[in-house]
């Protein structure tokens, strides 16, 4: 399994390190800062896509109606890849942990309980 989280900026960067300080460093985490380089994001997509070999691929973006998710969620023929869009640290730190192929059952439970850390916190006190 791999797992790529894909955003605008370099949002993805600060995830993945952010990961990597919480939970140690990873192989098979990969982030696609959408355009901050000169590589057109399709291409560099493409070009990490086929560079792996899994059955398995997470994919994480960031808005629903931005251009990166909806240039993955055009790939979405490619079985592989299970998409997953408006990120936050504690559903990608789930999918990870549970370290295993999962159906769309337990993936959409994993984004209904990720839900639940969004809270706005004036409201606890």
């Amino acid at each position: 399994m791999k797992y790529i989280i894909a955003t605008h900026g370099k949002m993805a960067s600060g995830i993945k390190n952010t990961i990597e300080m919480l939970l140690g460093k990873r192989e098979d985490i990969y982030a696609l800062d959408a355009y901050v380089e000169d590589q057109e994001f399709s291409e560099a997509l493409k070009k990490l896509l086929s560079s792996i070999e899994d059955n398995y691929i997470y994919f994480f973006t960031d808005i629903v109606s931005g251009s990166v998710n909806q240039t993955v969620f055009n790939m979405l023929k490619d079985c592989r890849i299970h998409l997953i869009t408006g990120i936050n640290l504690p559903v990608i730190i789930e999918c990870i942990l549970r370290n295993k192929e999962m159906d769309e059952t337990e993936i959409a439970t994993i984004v209904e309980e990720a839900r639940q850390h969004l809270i706005y916190m004036n409201t606890v006190c």
